[in-house]
Formats: structure tokens, sequence, C-alpha cells
């Protein structure tokens, strides 16, 4: 009707006097952003790990290799420390300060503090139990999950405590300037722009004949290492994504008159590391003539560097020929920086 103003149902209130209390789609927002970041900081300092999730009791991201150890652990240990410390003591984790969301205590409006944001933290294990806690505060009248309630925390629209007030304007457009373009990053570092596999050989040595040996025959060892990169934010990162293969190669030299076809088997075998002591086989067929090469290849068990024994034989017409080599891989070799 003309001239009658409809009621409108205003933003629920805080206890505090203050602000709303923060939408479940904020949080949801500041979360992605934050485990963004965390994603984004484990792939440049060690692609390929998994990416544990930034709240408790949610699954990791990524399949690869585990994050508890190595330059990942660091790098998980560092990113997570800093936005506990500042969650603690400015109320936002990076995310939040990039939507306008803080967490504070209920009754004085100011940040938790270490000790009781490491609680809410654990108490969010409660809320991980079919996730009912984490979408409670689509429902509850004060968008609290069960971590908040017990926490004695409330989570609003802000962009610093309530009991901050008055913040210096210039200060806060500044700050959220800085999260929003580290949360954005941290969205976007999560997105895969390109990719490609490449195949290369990352080490070469002989392969010794035994005593006695016909002839005209030489053979080698090559390593091959598969390597899987990505590209984000413009940054390309190598990951490797299998321990590769061990090919031994045997050729007739010009003018040995060798011309027959052949079968052709390997041995590998690490002397050190986890797999020390397991042997792989392989089984090869191939025809050895000048300018023909007869291979054959092998799995490794396991990648990175180590000693490697490996054994080689192919069957002649007039009897058995074997060779042997021991191959030390490093470090500068798995990552072609080796002279």
């Amino acid at each position: 009707m003309a001239g009658v103003t409809l009621p409108t149902t205003p933003p629920a209130r805080t206890d505090l006097g203050g602000p709303a209390y923060a939408s479940w789609l904020a949080r949801v927002l500041a979360f992605a952003m934050d485990s963004g970041l965390l994603a984004l900081a484990v792939w440049l300092a060690a692609p390929g790990a998994a990416v544990p999730a930034p709240w408790p009791g949610l699954p990791s991201w990524g399949a690869g290799d585990d994050a508890a150890r190595g330059p990942a652990a660091w790098t998980v240990a560092a990113v997570l420390v800093v936005q506990l410390a500042l969650q603690a003591w400015t109320g936002a984790t990076i995310g939040k300060r990039a939507v306008g969301v803080v967490v504070l205590d209920d009754r004085t409006g100011r940040p938790l503090g270490m000790l009781r944001t490491l609680w809410r933290q654990l108490l969010h294990l409660l809320d991980a139990i079919l996730l009912v806690g984490y979408l409670r505060p689509v429902w509850h009248a004060q968008r609290r999950t069960f971590a908040d309630s017990l926490a004695r925390s409330v989570a609003v629209s802000d962009p610093w405590p309530t009991a901050w007030r008055p913040v210096d304007q210039r200060s806060t457009r500044v700050a959220q300037a800085v999260a929003a373009t580290l949360g954005v990053a941290g969205l976007l570092g999560g997105l895969v722009q390109s990719g490609g596999a490449t195949n290369r050989t990352v080490a070469q040595v002989p392969c010794v004949l035994e005593d006695g040996s016909p002839d005209g025959l030489v053979a080698r060892v090559e390593v091959d290492e598969p390597r899987v990169w990505q590209m984000r934010l413009g940054i390309r990162r190598d990951v490797t994504s299998a321990p590769g293969t061990v090919r031994v190669v045997w050729t007739a030299l010009p003018g040995s008159g060798w011309s027959e076809d052949v079968d052709v088997t390997a041995s590998l075998t690490p002397n050190d590391g986890e797999a020390r002591g397991l042997t792989q086989q392989g089984e090869g067929v191939g025809r050895l003539t000048a300018g023909v090469e007869a291979a054959v290849e092998v799995a490794r068990p396991v990648a990175g560097p180590g000693s490697l024994d490996v054994r080689s034989r192919v069957d002649l017409a007039q009897g058995t020929v074997e060779c042997s080599a021991d191959l030390t891989l490093t470090v500068a070799d798995l990552a072609g920086t080796s002279a």
C-alpha cells in the first residue's frame, strides 16, 4: 500500500553492542583463503606434498607425499604459527582480515589470546563430527560453532576487535588491502594454470662386462626420472611423479659382426635406504647389431638419492654375457645440477 513502509529484519547483533555476527558464508570464504595460502606456501616449498587443513578434523588437500616431514613440515608449521598468532592477538587470520571477520571474547570484545585460541582450535574437533558444528552458524542465533560456544568466543563482522575502537581508517584500509591480496593469491594459487610431464636421464655409467666376454659388445646403465610440472600464479614448479626406471642398454660396436636377436634381463638392488636389499627385475628382447640397441628397463622401488647395484645379462647364440655396475645417485643428479 502507498505510504506504508514494510518492516525489514535487521542483521543479528552481538551482545557486545557493536557489529553484526559474521555470516557463515564470510567465514567459509575466510577459511578458503587461509587454506589456499597454506596450500600455496607448501606447493612453493615442497611441490607434491599433501596439505593439512588449517581447521582440525577436516581432510588434507592433495594426494601427494606426507607433509609431516622435510620442507613441507617446516612450511606448514611456520604458516600455522603466523595465522594462530594473528588470530590470538589481533582477532583474525589473514583470510578473516580480508573479509572483515574477527573472533573475540564474547564478554570483553578483545582477542582471545594464544592459550584460548589454541583451546578453540582443539574444540573444532567437535565441530568436525559429521561437520555439524561447522554448519551450526547457519541456524544458530549467534552464528556460533560448538567451539565458539565452549570457548566463549564470537565471530563478528568488524575489521578490528570491538574493544580497540576507534582504529585509524588508513591503517584499516592498508591491513585489509594486504590481507585481501594475500587471500586472493591463496585462492588463485590453488588453481593449476598449466602443467605437463617430462622424462629425463639423470645419470649414466658404463656397465662393466665380466672377464672373458666376447669382443665388440658394450653396455651402459641409464637412470630416467619422470617429472610432472605445474604452473600457478605464473610460477613453475617441478613435481617428481614416480621413482623412475633404470635402463641397461647393450650395443654392438661397428664392424664387430654381431647380428642376432637376443633376450636381455636385468636386476636392480638398492644398497641403502628403506628399500635396501629389495631386488627388482626386468626382461626385454632386442636385436644386437651395429647401430641398434637392445635394452631392458627395471623400475626403481623408491625415489631419491642412493646407491644402486645393477646387473644385466644378454643371451647370445654362443652363450651368456653379463655386466654389472655400482651407481650412486646424488641430490645434484636428481636436481639436474651435477657437472
